[in-house]
């Protein structure tokens, strides 16, 4: 499964890369609509949330989360980020004195959950 999960996870994130630059498009273009002046650089209005999975009960120690940006006039999603605080096999390499081989590395966060 995991295996799979690398072939089809670059592809899924093309698309929505591409997906949030094409609706990033479409509310800059809403938002100049409403404006005289489109000379000067539009301002947009956007909701962000945050959240961090919970592993049990009320324990707030969790090893990932997600976000997105929501855009005012379409209402989807034009950006969108994830944090990992650990990587397993990484974390018992360096304890082990073990070289990490090369890989797709998503571990981008040191902070608190």
């Amino acid at each position: 499964m995991k295996r799979r999960e690398r072939e089809i996870g670059p592809l899924i994130e093309k698309v929505a890369r591409n997906s949030c630059q094409e609706t990033l498009q479409v509310e800059i273009t809403l938002a100049r609509e409403t404006r005289d002046d489109n000379s000067q650089p539009v301002e947009l209005t956007a909701s962000y949330d945050i959240s961090w999975q919970r592993s049990t009960g009320r324990v707030y120690n969790s090893k990932s989360g997600h976000g997105c940006l929501i855009g005012q006039n379409t209402g989807n999603v034009v950006g969108y980020g994830s944090r990992k605080t650990l990587v397993g096999y990484v974390k018992n390499a360096s304890k082990n004195n073990v070289t990490v081989p090369k890989h797709d590395c998503r571990y981008n966060w040191s902070g608190s959950a």
